[in-house]
């Protein structure tokens, strides 16, 4: 998305407190009755936050199809309607994500904002959802009788790199219908390393989203099963390493698609297949070819890490884990030290 052509319409804000399971029925968020009165500087800090925000980190989303969300419906509605309902949306927009949230999760205030996109005739309607903590560049007080709230917003002239992180974004341009859904999400409190989470789950289930099932993300999802799959228990432990070469060869092959049930009777033991399998059966039972796209995973197959039961730790070149010996299930390093020092920490 071009940000350049993005500009704030009408904000929201709602309090969303931070609350246990059992706790939540005892508290309640913090509905504003009325949008935010802004003047143009108030409009340009919401726009920079959430510029700010997908400039660090964005994946793209598409409609949950079977998901329980009611969110991809309430967004439907907002565009329908043309903005009408933009206060009723956001108000349920608080309340579900409120239930949504575990209660680990932060406190901070939702911002709901109204948004136009694009140039000229091009032009169109957006909706964006921030969950943000606040910070020394913006105070809010809530005002008005009830009925008739709203969040206040004093703008102080601060850097934007001072200011408190934006936790989450979300932002969608109109669409027509639940299948056309296509949007944008970060989430800068997520930490994704080794097939680590993008998006925090809860916020994607309370989206009601998903990120499209591309070859390349259907690779890496095979790569873990896999990978879960021989740290199970599953296989005896002798055979994993092994077996995980095999896996990286055989996304290093000139085979365009990755073919499971081929995958499972060349390496594995007939007792163990089944279980392997069913990790892939769509709901008819079928078991479909994946297409073979590296780019998520081809940097964790330049090295490997092995845990020990012991609880050491190798981590190195995936040539030289590959050519380990192993004897007996024991693994041999041949080898001479060539310096042994104290751990430093960072």
């Amino acid at each position: 998305m071009d940000f350049s052509t993005f500009f704030v319409q009408q904000v929201i804000i709602h309090d969303v407190p931070q609350a246990k399971t059992h706790e939540k029925d005892a508290q309640s968020v913090e509905l504003s009755d009325l949008p935010c009165d802004l003047t143009q500087d108030k409009k340009n800090h919401f726009r920079e936050r959430i510029t700010e925000a997908f400039k660090k980190r964005q994946l793209q989303v598409v409609y949950a199809d079977g998901g329980n969300s009611k969110v991809p419906s309430l967004l439907k509605s907002f565009f329908d309607s043309d903005g009408a309902n933009f206060v009723e949306v956001s108000k349920q927009l608080a309340a579900i994500l409120y239930r949504a949230q575990p209660g680990v999760a932060n406190a901070g205030k939702l911002v709901v904002i109204e948004g136009a996109v694009g140039s000229g005739a091009n032009i169109g309607k957006c909706l964006a959802i921030l969950k943000l903590e606040m910070d020394d560049a913006v105070t809010l007080a809530v005002e008005g009788p009830k009925g008739q709230r709203r969040f206040s917003v004093t703008v102080r002239q601060i850097a934007l790199s001072k200011s408190a992180p934006v936790f989450k974004a979300f932002l969608v341009n109109r669409f027509d219908d639940l299948a056309n859904l296509q949007a944008i999400v970060s989430d800068n409190q997520a930490e994704p390393s080794r097939f680590g989470e993008e998006v925090a789950s809860y916020f994607l289930s309370f989206l009601g989203c998903t990120p499209p099932n591309t070859a390349d993300r259907q690779t890496e999802s095979f790569v873990v099963k896999t990978e879960n799959f021989l740290n199970s228990g599953a296989i005896d432990s002798s055979r994993r390493l092994p077996m995980t070469t095999a896996l990286f060869a055989e996304l290093q092959s000139q085979e365009k698609n990755i073919d499971i049930p081929a995958f499972a009777k060349k390496y594995l033991e007939p007792a163990e297949r089944d279980g392997f399998l069913n990790l892939f059966r769509s709901e008819d039972g079928s078991i479909s070819s994946i297409p073979k796209e590296n780019s998520r995973v081809e940097k964790l197959m330049a090295a490997r890490q092995i845990e020990f039961k012991n609880g050491l730790k190798l981590i190195g070149p995936t040539e030289l884990i590959e050519a380990l010996d192993s004897f007996g299930g024991k693994t041999v390093i041949q080898s001479e030290i060539a310096e042994v020092k104290s751990r430093r920490r960072a």
